[in-house]
């Protein structure tokens, strides 16, 4: 699949709507759709956003297993059929709505997410509509049914702050299937609910009953007899005025309740309606105000409070709660702030609605931290804060004080207001900043910010750090510093110009915009690399742009020759980000490019037109998701470094697109490093030339694809490797020079398939010391989880190249931990199915080892198949001699070397030449004490060669049994045959034979 971000915008009109009647691909990463339309599909990818507008979604959209997410000011209809089976997650953010026509039913899947983040979510019709379960995220959002029918979730849940409105009733009821653990009763103080009963019509705390979603069936109304545990609704017609402090579990009146000076303390923190001329708290932590209140907020029994207030309200009372302030709405409400409503450095939020002090309120307002977000508009006044963090909204402030203001979250802000007195910063993080003043210092980490300056667009001076994000200008001038110190984008919208000598830093800098934006003279100080977003951009000198330059997804570079020669020395090099890289050399001519090449989207790269060949062999970066078309007739060499960060396509189809000269081939001969976790590489094209090399790191792997199909990577051309200490996901065949090299010293490759060990291959096998254990001998190792298959012979063998590392684990030289005086044995090959093994058809080249270690002098490496692969094993026939305990004996025999007892010439096999060799030893039971050597007989290692080494030999049961591990691999019985155990039995008799004879000399 695709990965992009695409943007598609329908209609401004609403009259008329425009249909679009076919595919709709989103992306696999998402796309986003606005204004006012109807989508009929089918649909397919990832997520659907859509925004800014009114949109039909109709059709059977079996297909489309992504998201959808209703963002701000937008309103998205399922009607006329249509239905959305498969679709995982629906999210409606503030300013949104969802619409489901329930005349048709199963619209959307029943397991289906529903995530409420400040929208509203509405059915209409007969039916009824199944879902999966229903997250409360932020904000306030809204549920309502508005014609008989059920809305079932599976379950409900609060997973941040927000709240959530129910509209329901006895024939349009709202069930949960997994009901929620109720808190005394209700489902929390952040669920109400309007019900319409058969009975009546009421409004509170929503609880679960027999219909779902309801109201308090009978709740206390006389607040002085109420205890903790209770649900209040007050009795309008009953003074209610409290004579002492009271405790409830909630709180619901139709008019202000007079406190009487007393302090009110709500358990679960929900009270609907105003309280005035005393205190409030919470018996939690969060105190939730359905309509603000008159009252001081103070901290409860459990400390600090934080204070939600909802819908119209006013905050009026002396507050010195030291909890968060959060104003919340689902409409963009009026919300009043008395003088006192925000405590001395207090923390507020204001979310989705509008907020302005009393008219009685004077003198500066003096925050802590404050929030801004959800279509909100803010008129404070003179304000001072610590910090001011905007996510969505309009704000108005003339800010004093050193503090700094945060851009956060995707979505637009606008801050207006002077800042004559403002000696902080401003900082954008993510998301849009339209910010209609002259801050004195600016930083952009991420996001956009629009500097328009006081009343309208004019000439800046602000102080620019670019650190990642986008810097938008309005006006046609800035005259102040501008340091790059990350990635990052000016945007310009005209003829803007930047004088010489503005830019600094080293990182790289976006350049975009519907305009020409002109760079004068040298920019000596700035050594970063520039992407071209926009237009087609000419390199007229090499101090124009010092650092390599991107083609964002409407960039084209065209690179051609002057006076029939590329002059590289002004050719920075290249980052394709969605845009087209064109490379012209003149006619029949070959040309090399030399600059690096990194590709992070879907993006194009003409490689030459006409008879001319173009070598590429300097390093191809492709990000995740990537995708790199090509064009062009002429011939294309990846001779340099292609770097796979993920799941990437080169795709050579468009070539054969082109008009006119014959197609070129497609070649791709440098190394291919996989430098992420479950790499890809896809290669889409008829021809294209697979000869590269393969290094996957530890860490990482990688996988290819030639059109469509897993393909077995043919290592099998001089300089062709495969390496590394990750996992590659492919056959793989070494031969014919091609080499396997685990590890970026010694280390473990893992093949996932199978491997082929065809003629003439090499595997370059590594012996180095151990890290953890100065006195450890490491070594190379391949894993294959499928089989290993020996296809070499004797006329074509596979070459194990044995090499010594030094101290450094990089450079060919002394092993510090090999001992040349001691046996080892290391695996090699790690496989539960080896075939075709034959030491004949392997040779093991040692000269690059002895070149910086010395073996003994009968010491030699030997390369053996045992029960679980391949292993390879360095042998010191002298050191059996040396070994007298039993234990340490047997294991050198039967790990290390790997052979049987009575394996005299140590050939890995005991047969009838060991048997002729210990006779002409002529020392069985000779009478002299300690003369007998393993070459000689002595196997038990007594010294003397008698009756017991037979013993010993006969007990370990290898005599023409052949290679000790084909036996244990089932090849071979472990009981010896008849014929070898009469061969053996002679051959005791003979050796008694000798010995009485000599004994009767």
């Amino acid at each position: 699949g695709t990965g992009f971000f695409g943007a598609l915008h329908l209609s401004d009109q609403i009259n008329v709507l425009p249909i679009l009647d076919g595919p709709l691909h989103v992306g696999d990463l998402g796309s986003t759709v606005s204004g006012n339309g109807i989508l009929r599909g089918p649909i397919s990818g990832g997520s659907l956003r859509t925004q800014n507008g009114m949109m039909f979604l109709q059709g059977n959209q079996q297909e489309w297993t992504g998201s959808l997410v209703v963002g701000d000011r937008s309103s998205v209809a399922f009607d006329a059929g249509s239905s959305f089976a498969m679709l995982g997650e629906v999210t409606v953010e503030a300013g949104g709505q969802l619409y489901l026509n329930r005349d048709h039913q199963d619209r959307i899947h029943d397991t289906a997410t529903i995530t409420m983040d400040g929208g509203q979510l509405a059915a209409g019709g007969s039916g009824d509509e199944t879902m999966g379960q229903l997250r409360i995220a932020n904000g306030y959002s809204k549920i309502a049914i508005y014609d008989a029918g059920a809305l079932t979730f599976d379950s409900l849940a609060r997973t941040g702050d927000g709240i959530v409105h129910f509209e329901a009733g006895d024939a349009k009821p709202i069930h949960i299937n997994n009901e929620p653990a109720l808190q005394n009763g209700i489902v929390g103080p952040w669920a109400i609910v309007d019900y319409q009963g058969n009975f009546g019509n009421s409004f509170g705390f929503a609880t679960i009953g027999p219909n779902g979603i309801q109201t308090l069936d009978d709740p206390e109304n006389r607040l002085r007899f109420a205890e903790a545990t209770d649900n209040v609704v007050l009795d309008s017609n009953v003074d209610q005025t409290p004579t002492k402090d009271v405790t409830v579990n909630s709180l619901a009146t139709d008019r202000t309740l007079n406190l009487a000076g007393h302090l009110l303390t709500v358990q679960s923190g929900g009270v609907i309606g105003r309280t005035r001329n005393g205190r409030i708290t919470s018996g939690t932590n969060e105190l939730l105000l359905y309509g603000g209140t008159e009252a001081d907020i103070v901290d409860g029994a459990a400390g600090a409070v934080d204070v939600t207030v909802l819908g119209n309200g006013a905050l009026l009372g002396n507050n010195t709660h030291s909890g968060v302030t959060r104003l919340v709405a689902s409409d963009s409400s009026q919300m009043d702030l008395g003088q006192n409503a925000i405590p001395v450095g207090g923390d507020l939020v204001a979310y989705n609605v509008r907020v302005r002090r009393t008219n009685d309120a004077r003198g500066d307002l003096v925050l802590g931290r404050f929030e801004v977000d959800g279509s909100s508009r803010v008129e404070l006044g003179r304000t001072q804060v610590s910090e001011l963090e905007l996510h969505q909204g309009e704000v108005e402030l003339d800010l004093f004080g050193d503090g700094v203001v945060r851009k956060q979250g995707s979505r637009d802000a606008i801050l207006t207001g002077r800042m004559n007195d403002f000696v902080g910063s401003v900082e954008v993080n993510d998301g849009r900043l339209e910010l209609n003043s002259d801050a004195p210092t600016v930083r952009i980490n991420n996001g956009t910010l629009r500097l328009n300056g006081w009343n309208g667009p004019s000439t800046t001076s602000a102080a620019v750090t670019l650190s990642g994000g986008t810097l938008e200008f309005a006006a046609s001038r800035h005259t102040g510093p501008i340091t790059v110190e990350q990635p990052s984008t000016i945007l310009t919208g005209g003829e803007t110009r930047l004088a010489a000598d503005i830019l600094h830093g080293s990182s790289a800098l976006t350049l975009t915009g519907a305009g020409n934006l002109a760079i004068e003279g040298q920019q000596s100080t700035f050594v970063g690399s520039t992407l071209v977003k926009s237009g087609t951009v000419e390199v007229a000198a090499e101090d124009s742009l010092p650092g390599e330059v991107t083609l964002g997804a409407n960039g084209t570079l065209r690179v051609t020759t002057y006076g029939g020669q590329m002059v590289e020395s002004s050719l920075p090099p290249i980052r394709l980000d969605g845009g087209r890289l064109i490379l012209l050399p003149g006619l029949g001519e070959d040309f090399r490019f030399s600059r690096s090449i990194a590709v992070d989207s879907a993006s194009s790269l003409g490689a030459t037109y006409g008879f001319s060949s173009i070598t590429i062999d300097s390093d191809v970066h492709m990000l995740d998701e990537s995708l790199l078309m090509l064009s062009g007739t002429g011939h294309l060499d990846f001779a340099g470094s292609l770097e796979v960060q993920g799941n990437v396509t080169i795709d050579a189809r468009p070539r054969h697109l082109e008009p006119g000269a014959p197609l070129g081939s497609v070649r791709f001969s440098g190394p291919i490093l996989a430098s992420a976790p479950n790499s890809v590489l896809n290669l889409v094209s008829v021809g294209v030339n697979l000869d590269a090399s393969f290094t996957i790191p530890a860490g990482n792997d990688l996988q290819v694809f030639v059109n469509g199909q897993d393909v077995a990577l043919l290592i099998d051309h001089a300089d062709e490797t495969i390496g590394g200490n990750g996992s590659v996901d492919n056959d793989v065949l070494i031969g014919n020079e091609g080499e396997l090299q685990p590890g970026s010293s010694v280390g473990v490759l893992s093949l996932n398939r199978s491997l082929v060990l065809d003629g003439n291959g090499v595997y370059e096998w590594e012996l180095g010391t151990s890290a953890n254990d100065p006195d450890q001998v490491v070594a190379d190792l391949v894993q294959v989880a499928g089989s290993v298959t020996v296809t070499a012979d004797s006329t074509a063998p596979f070459v194990i190249q044995v090499v010594g590392l030094a101290s450094d684990g990089h450079t060919e030289g002394q092993v510090s931990a090999f001992d040349s005086n001691r046996s080892q044995v290391w695996p090699m090959v790690a496989t539960a199915s080896l075939d075709g093994f034959d030491q004949e058809d392997f040779v093991l080249d040692v000269r690059r080892f002895v070149e910086g270690n010395s073996l003994a002098d009968d010491g030699y490496f030997r390369l053996s198949r045992r029960s679980g692969g391949l292993f390879a094993s360095y042998i010191v026939p002298a050191e059996i001699d040396s070994l007298a305990d039993p234990a340490v004996r047997s294991q050198w025999v039967q790990e290390i070397v790997g052979t049987w007892f009575g394996d005299a010439n140590l050939d890995g096999v005991f047969d009838s030449t060991d048997l002729i060799q210990i006779f002409q030893s002529a020392e069985y039971e000779d009478q002299i004490v300690g003369n007998s050597t393993w070459a000689e007989g002595d196997w038990n290692g007594d010294g003397d060669f008698d009756s017991s080494d037979l013993i010993l030999a006969f007990q370990d049961g290898g005599y023409e049994q052949g290679n000790r591990f084909a036996i244990d691999s089932g090849a071979v019985s472990v009981v010896p045959e008849p014929t070898s155990t009469v061969g053996f039995l002679l051959a005791i008799g003979l050796l008694s034979v000798l010995s009485r004879r000599r004994h009767c000399k």
